[in-house]
């Protein structure tokens, strides 16, 4: 699904963002807004609603990080406090005047929340849906033509803007093809993957089944069940092979020189 930039929503979400104990950013009035080319959408809050204190003048980076926006920077800070410095956690952009946007990314702030419930990775998006429907249909899935799982119990699950992926019971995959690794992710929507796997046969793929042990309310029935990357496998439903999607390529950051 095609990547569109969404006009600016106002939102009167509760939002505060936390380094340490300290309440860097409390706003009930920020903007929801969506940049061109990235993914997620951020926040950009009034200035009063951000601790000036904590932001001290920066220059601009060497090198653009994921969670820098694509947007003209007029001005840079670095969020300070007491002995933590957020390198460029905080930005002023072109034509949003009386605004700041701060960093969500993972390991800057250290707890950040809508309303009173904690919000990992990025704000949630109100144009994202995600349905995870048990379904008797019969999913099988192939690497190499090796049968790596198959069920009538698979959980079938539809996130906007992504492929379906197919949640299978544990007790129909043949884990003696699978080998653990120690990768990890989150989801601001499903929760932690703290499980994952990789295939090796006649070719290796890494990282291509996932698996949420506690995943948040309402998704609590793929907990455990686990998901296969259809981008390198192959994947049918009652017989019928399903499409592999292409794999989304997130534009790279590059250097400012």
């Amino acid at each position: 699904m095609e990547q569109k930039t969404r006009e600016p929503l106002p939102s009167a979400r509760w939002v505060r963002g936390f380094v340490g104990n300290t309440r860097v950013v409390d706003s009930r009035d920020q903007l929801l807004v969506w940049e061109e080319e990235l993914p997620v959408p951020r926040y950009l809050f009034p200035d009063e609603d951000v601790r000036s204190e904590n932001l001290i003048p920066a220059g601009a980076p060497d090198e653009l990080r994921y969670h820098h926006p694509n947007s003209e920077v007029t001005s840079w800070f670095d969020v300070v406090v007491d002995n933590r410095i957020i390198r460029h956690g905080a930005w002023r952009m072109k034509g949003a005047d009386g605004y700041t946007g701060v960093t969500w990314e993972r390991g800057e702030f250290d707890h950040w929340y809508e309303e009173d419930q904690e919000v990992f990775e990025h704000p949630h998006d109100p144009f994202v849906h995600i349905d995870a429907l048990p379904s008797s249909r019969l999913v099988t899935v192939r690497h190499d033509d090796v049968v790596l799982g198959e069920s009538r119990d698979a959980i079938f699950l539809w996130e906007t803007g992504l492929p379906p992926r197919y949640y299978l019971p544990r007790r129909d995959i043949d884990f003696d093809l699978l080998t653990p690794t120690t990768t990890e992710s989150i989801c601001p929507y499903k929760g932690f993957a703290t499980n994952y796997w990789s295939v090796t046969s006649k070719s290796s793929l890494t990282d291509i089944a996932w698996s949420y042990p506690e995943p948040f309310f309402p998704y609590r029935n793929i907990a455990g069940a686990v998901a296969f990357l259809h981008e390198e496998l192959d994947i049918s439903v009652d017989g019928v092979p399903q499409t592999r999607p292409v794999p989304k390529q997130w534009p790279a950051r590059s250097r400012l020189e």
